[in-house]
């Protein structure tokens, strides 16, 4: 009698701790669903709450050939910011798949963009939070690269500004990293930019770095949809595959905060 009664205690407890697990892992997928939600709801209600940039754009919402104008309209707009900027800038286009390093606006030099992965929360943006976001350049606010920021190259003094434009794009010859750049910028979006492949032992632990990072991102989403379940706190990113002399050379030609346009 006595052993009934305790293996009946064993499983009510063994019941409980079944119906508490599921309970967690109802709330976590709740939490990790919600948390792009709650940010894409976020920018859309900044776009719509803004009375006159609604009214100066809402016909986007009417036709999608328009929609389609306006992104067009919103990355020359960017590069009209860019262009007032006394410094260098990146412009990334995936529409053809190029990364440019501007000037004052102008391409200096345009690099391929072998391949890339995209958060779908991106896809998801609402149409008017699209054009009011990517209408003027994203501004970095924290940088991290396995690429020496500053080699010491001697050169002779530029005649003139075309040249001094031309010499800041210079691939250089010294022995190299492999190449990892991560850019943390406005609106809480990442931009990961590493070499189109890995080969040498070397090469291969910087990609489990990169892999590793990718990882920490998403459990930083995960933990910050518990801590704070009701603040829109999703981090979206981009991943680009590039060669790696154009990912050094672009990346040393540019400020730390250096303010980055995205098409798509």
């Amino acid at each position: 009698m006595e052993t009934n009664n305790k293996n009946a205690a064993q499983s009510r407890i063994m019941v409980r701790l079944m119906v508490l697990a599921l309970l967690v892992l109802v709330i976590y997928t709740v939490l990790v669903v919600s948390a792009p939600l709650r940010s894409l709801h976020a920018l859309k209600h900044e776009a719509l709450t803004d009375s006159v940039f609604y009214e100066h754009n809402k016909a986007i919402l009417e036709e999608q050939s328009l929609y389609e104008l306006s992104k067009t309209k919103a990355v020359m707009d960017a590069q009209l910011v860019l262009a007032v900027k006394d410094t260098f800038g990146i412009m990334i286009n995936l529409k053809d798949s190029t990364l440019s390093l501007m000037f004052k606006g102008i391409n200096v030099h345009s690099a391929t963009i072998y391949d890339y992965r995209k958060d779908p929360f991106f896809d998801a943006i609402h149409p008017l939070a699209y054009v009011k976001i990517f209408s003027k350049p994203l501004r970095t606010m924290l940088e991290y690269s396995t690429i020496v920021k500053e080699p010491i190259i001697v050169k002779k003094a530029p005649k003139d500004t075309l040249e001094a434009i031309q010499n800041a794009y210079q691939p250089d010859t010294l022995i190299q990293n492999p190449t990892y750049m991560r850019l943390e910028l406005e609106r809480n979006f990442h931009l990961l930019l590493v070499q189109k492949n890995f080969e040498t032992d070397e090469e291969k632990l910087v990609e489990r770095e990169f892999l590793r990072d990718m990882r920490q991102q998403r459990r930083h989403n995960i933990i910050r949809s518990f801590t704070h379940p009701g603040k829109a706190s999703y981090t979206p990113y981009m991943v680009l595959y590039l060669d790696p002399e154009e990912l050094r050379s672009t990346y040393r030609a540019t400020p730390e905060d250096v303010l980055v346009i995205i098409h798509y």
